[in-house]
């Protein structure tokens, strides 16, 4: 697309777009990455500017925070599951001059945060929108085209068709989100997609399906 706005014009509507979202602050770790790339667009094809797909690139960086966001939850609530099993549980008569103690109570000491505001999920294993890989249907198998998955979920790691751990978090937010957890998990899991198995690009990045 040849460019008939001015430098002016362009520039003004495309910070006014992040300028106008109400959660722009909230989204804002996630979304500036997509700002720089839409700049980086403009100087080198000249593109004007395009409210809708301004709001799909915003709409998908939502969407991979959150994901992240509920991963990091659901290994939190994974790895304390871990612990409890290992940590010492005090009998009543344990508690100082055998009396109550708030510390063996079981009560939180703080409330829990609030739920985050709702946005559509995707799984990385079959791309749908409904439900997010924890949560995937055992009995769904294909893909909405009747393509067969190219990866399998054991309801505990994703791993591609050789057998190899294949990691979410790469396809959730590509390596920029993972890049810490490489010296973490080294060549024990490969970055590639889920969907095809392509190392090039991670599932949620809309490039061989739509999410």
């Amino acid at each position: 697309m040849t460019c008939t706005q001015t430098w002016t014009q362009f520039w003004e509507l495309h910070f006014l777009f992040f300028e106008n979202q109400h959660d722009a602050e909230e989204y804002y770790e996630e979304w500036k990455h997509v700002e720089l790339d839409l700049c980086r667009e403009r100087w080198s094809y000249g593109y004007t500017y395009d409210p809708e797909y301004y709001v799909q690139r915003y709409m998908t960086a939502k969407n991979n925070m959150i994901q992240r966001l509920r991963l990091d939850e659901e290994m939190n609530r994974r790895e304390a599951k871990f612990r409890s099993l290992f940590e010492w549980k005090p009998r009543s008569w344990d508690a100082p001059y055998g009396g109550n103690s708030s510390r063996f109570s079981g009560n939180k000491p703080f409330p829990e945060a609030g739920s985050r505001p709702s946005a559509p999920s995707s799984c990385v294993l079959c791309a749908d929108r409904s439900h997010t890989l924890f949560s995937h249907p055992c009995e769904k198998t294909k893909f909405s085209d009747g393509k067969p998955f190219w990866a399998r979920w054991n309801g505990k790691v994703l791993l591609s068709p050789d057998g190899r751990e294949i990691c979410i978090r790469f396809n959730i937010g590509g390596g920029r989100y993972c890049g810490p957890n490489r010296e973490k998990h080294g060549d024990s899991r490969i970055h590639a997609c889920s969907f095809c198995g392509n190392k090039s690009h991670h599932a949620l990045s809309g490039t061989c399906r739509a999410n």
